[in-house]
């Protein structure tokens, strides 16, 4: 690893989850992919909510800007304020496209924790570790 400011990026992003379980265990192996899939889910959020709902916004709210052109100014056009009508179903499919996202995000993200966490529970270290043998008795 290089000794600069932001040298740790570089093999956290190449490492595998399976090594990364080996060297720093496997609740910091989660967080780092739970962390993962947050921004994943934002960028996608953001790339959804923007492409989507200000055009929605700026062409739904039309009508209006033209009887106070001067007025208005360019933010207040990338807001629902001046929208009437039908358009606001666009809001409505953008939230169950948001739902449907985040849903797809968290299924993959729990299906590979579950793998993670098999395969931590299947290795020969957890198997001859005390504290495996003590919570198989005390259940």
């Amino acid at each position: 690893m290089g000794k600069g400011l932001f040298a740790w990026v570089k093999p956290i992003l190449n490492t595998k989850e399976d090594a990364l379980v080996e060297k720093i265990g496997l609740d910091a192996t989660i967080f780092l992919r739970f962390t993962k899939m947050c921004r994943n889910i934002f960028l996608v959020l953001s790339l959804v909510g923007c492409a989507i709902l200000i055009p929605v916004n700026v062409v739904g709210g039309h009508p209006m800007y033209k009887q106070w052109d001067k007025s208005i100014n360019g933010l207040m056009k990338m807001t629902p304020q001046y929208m009437f009508g039908s358009i606001f179903w666009a809001f409505v499919a953008c939230a169950y496209a948001f739902d449907g996202v985040i849903c797809y995000f968290l299924w993959r993200n729990y299906k590979a924790v579950t793998g993670l966490r098999r395969a931590y529970f299947d290795s020969p270290e957890y198997q001859a570790s005390l504290h495996a043998r003590t919570l198989m008795v005390c259940f």
